[in-house]
């Protein structure tokens, strides 16, 4: 009998310090389970207990640190879901951290197969790389959102909608009846102006109302405009801040020899007092029939102005021997008002 005991205990023993195999008498990990079958005549797996969500959370105190690592398998989602079972929302796997069920996710679960939630707030750092969305979709108004109607793009129709599902034009914007639906804030804006736009398209902000914008050049000086043909700065100029269309009313006599000489003269503001830059006219000079014993321009006409400084530049028709301008603003200079 005392031999039997000391057997037992001595087997006991063993077992307890050793690794434990199931249909294999050499096993390689603490347990160790080969299928016994592998012909399909048996289904070989392992069932570990499966509960009801709400037979997990029933046992909530009986989960503590000392079972995490657990796994269990939940067949239904909780009903009222407890601290411990709140990611119990549906059928699978789940394993007890010692504070919460978690799911065991599949690997293969991510953002371009399934939806989910971010945990936390995340930051795509792109470096040289670029981040593109493309679209073969051939029907539908609605190809990318944020946040619902917040940004809606249609990949077929190419638009963009802010606050609007279905965008009709390439931008549609729709603020209800909140007013105030775009800002544009370019140094150009303030009360009461308007969006006006320039030969490419490119908006700026003009004032509407008020005085009119009236630019004045400085004075020109007694300069020679020979050699002829030759487009010659009078020395006025003027200096444009805002972009649009201006009316230039030009102001020049000039006193030549022989009498009747000169067929014409002809002026143009450019950007530059010795080129043709951004003129004021780009296709033609202006053009005045000359008089027989002094030669003037007064007129006025209308040409779109970038922002720059414009020099005033004359030429005029072969035959002269002298011909200079006048050194005063009424008789040398131009005046540049803006068109409202």
């Amino acid at each position: 009998m005392k031999k039997t005991i000391l057997l037992i205990c001595t087997l006991g023993t063993k077992f307890l310090f050793s690794q434990v195999g199931i249909n294999t008498e050499s096993p390689n990990a603490t347990l160790d389970i080969v299928a016994k079958t592998t012909d399909g005549s048996r289904p070989e797996g392992i069932l570990i207990p499966r509960l009801t969500g709400d037979q997990i959370k029933s046992a909530d105190n009986q989960y503590t640190n000392s079972q995490r690592g657990m796994l269990i398998y939940a067949i239904a989602p909780v009903t009222s879901a407890s601290a411990k079972t709140i990611n119990i929302i549906s059928a699978g796997y789940y394993y007890f951290d010692g504070t919460i069920w978690q799911k065991v996710v599949s690997q293969n679960i991510n953002i371009y197969n399934s939806n989910g939630t971010i945990d936390a707030n995340r930051t795509v750092t792109m470096g040289d790389k670029s981040l593109a969305f493309t679209s073969t979709a051939t029907t539908g108004t609605s190809h990318f959102q944020v946040d619902g109607n917040t940004l809606n793009v249609d990949a077929v129709n190419n638009r963009i909608g802010l606050g609007v599902s279905a965008p009709t034009t390439k931008l549609h914007i729709d603020n209800g009846t909140t007013a105030g639906a775009i800002r544009i804030v370019d140094g150009t804006q303030g009360e009461g102006k308007i969006l006006v736009s320039d030969a490419n398209g490119v908006g700026t902000w003009r004032a509407s109302s008020g005085t009119a914008t009236v630019i004045e050049s400085n004075s020109g000086s007694v300069t020679s405009l020979l050699p002829a043909g030759t487009l010659i700065y009078t020395g006025a100029n003027a200096t444009v801040v805002t972009p649009g269309y201006y009316m230039i009313s030009s102001r020049l006599i000039t006193d030549k020899t022989p009498l009747g000489c000169g067929g014409f003269l002809a002026f143009n503001l450019s950007q530059s007092p010795t080129a043709a830059v951004n003129n004021a006219f780009p296709v033609q000079d202006v053009h005045v029939a000359g008089a027989p014993t002094n030669d003037f321009i007064y007129t006025s006409n209308i040409a779109y102005l970038q922002p720059g400084t414009y020099y005033m530049r004359v030429r005029t028709a072969a035959g002269c021997t002298t011909n200079n301008t006048r050194g005063t603003l009424s008789q040398n200079g131009f005046t540049l008002t803006l068109l409202k």
